[in-house]
């Protein structure tokens, strides 16, 4: 287990917390015996469930103080999305996660190219007009219910055009609207789920329209399959960029103009522990920089990273990754690379069967201009898959029009037996 360097501004925030109180006593008696980069990397790493303890009351607030603070619009109170685990509650200072965006993005040179001053921020730059189509349910600090007007669905500068968590049932109706309104509000990107970001570019192509202002696209919220990128940029001719982050720790890596990964050293601290499977395969943890109500010490995020040297890869969640017989981690980047090798899929669900481990199911959504799959292509995924996951995996192929989300409104690609992951902790000495 290998530590980075540690954050020494975060010391003297997380000494006045008290969920870190003791660890920060330990840290300084550790320190005085051996090196500070020693003592931090004896720091227990922590997950959700431990925000959940005690909460509000380990970072130093009672619920009264957090109402009133909330009314004076000093902090915002918001919730996780709850797709890999039970939902945390988050205390986030105001504006917060527009400015953690702001520095993410500002890191990509074309993106940063159209930024404008904004009044909202003291005339700060700020990213420019953008439509956001997400999950309703998962918009971070903005969730509509009912159905409201366009004008209400129009913050500042972002519009909202999507009101449904199943965007595999939008009607013809609400794809119709959606567009207009997008053409109305002449964006300069897309900030998109990749699967609502993929369905809204299928109904532009068979509707043969372009958004004229459109300059790139911003993905986001879950895992960008290959397949979603590819065939987004086809639709609309312009750039697909990754960002990357989770509503408690904010952004943490973008894709530079280049689509070379980078670090947002500004919003946060990042470690990287290797598995035992592959030593350029890590697990991310998180010490966040900018959010003194409540600070994240070493948290375990739950995504995983391919790192070779200075180059980064995201290569999706941990607990959406398959693991072999012998407790290899397969993650859902290289199960994408399998499986996006045809290009008329546009959107799949890979799922392990409950009964057999070797057998598993590929539902997959076709983009309706090139045909079925045929029988090469299926020996080629299904022999790109059987080198992951073994020489006995056996594979049944499945089309279709309806691939179902989670409740938050995200997409897993992967759905293996919640038994599959190995018992033993990755992280753990």
């Amino acid at each position: 287990m290998q530590a980075s360097p540690f954050p020494i501004s975060q010391l003297a925030i997380l000494s006045k917390v008290p969920r870190y109180q003791e660890t920060f006593e330990k840290l300084l008696k550790e320190a005085s015996e051996k090196s500070l980069e020693e003592a931090w990397a004896n720091i227990p790493l922590i997950r959700k469930a431990d925000l959940r303890e005690r909460f509000p009351e380990s970072f130093g607030f009672t619920r009264e103080e957090l109402t009133e603070m909330a009314a004076q619009q000093k902090v915002e109170l918001e919730r996780t999305s709850g797709t890999t685990e039970e939902s945390v509650e988050l205390i986030l200072p105001e504006g917060w996660w527009a400015r953690q965006e702001a520095r993410a993005l500002s890191l990509n040179q074309r993106i940063l190219n159209t930024f404008e001053p904004d009044p909202f921020y003291d005339n700060a730059p700020m990213p420019p007009r953008r439509v956001n189509i997400v999950s309703p349910a998962c918009n971070n600090d903005v969730s509509f219910t009912g159905v409201p007007s366009c004008q209400a669905r129009t913050l500042g500068r972002i519009l909202f055009v999507n009101l449904s968590r199943h965007p595999f049932l939008w009607t013809e109706e609400a794809r119709k609207q959606m567009l207009e309104e997008t053409l109305d509000f002449e964006p300069v990107f897309l900030d998109v789920d990749p699967v609502y970001g993929m369905l809204f570019a299928d109904y532009c192509r068979k509707q043969m329209v372009k958004i004229p202002s459109l300059k790139y696209i911003v993905s986001s919220y879950e895992y960008l399959s290959r397949a979603h990128r590819r065939y987004m940029r086809e639709v609309f001719s312009v750039p697909v960029y990754n960002l990357y982050g989770s509503t408690e720790t904010g952004h943490l890596l973008i894709e530079d103009e280049a689509g070379l990964v980078k670090l947002v050293r500004d919003n946060a601290h990042l470690e990287f522990f290797s598995l035992p499977c592959d030593e350029a395969l890590k697990e991310c943890v998180v010490t966040t920089l900018t959010n003194p109500y409540m600070p994240l010490l070493r948290y375990r995020i739950g995504d995983l990273l391919c790192k070779r040297e200075d180059r980064y890869r995201l290569m999706g969640r941990l607990k959406d990754s398959a693991f072999t017989r012998s407790g290899e981690c397969v993650p859902v980047a290289w199960i994408d690379d399998a499986i996006t090798i045809s290009q008329k899929i546009l959107h799949y669900q890979l799922i392990q069967s409950a009964e057999d481990p070797c057998r598993w199911r590929l539902d997959y959504y076709l983009r309706n201009d090139r045909g079925p799959l045929s029988e090469l292509e299926k020996r080629l995924i299904s022999g790109n898959l059987s080198t992951f996951l073994g020489w006995d995996f056996h594979l049944e192929f499945k089309e279709t029009d309806y691939i179902a989300c989670e409740p938050s409104g995200k997409f897993r690609l992967v759905q293996a037996r919640k038994d599959a992951m190995p018992a033993q902790d990755y992280l753990q000495p």
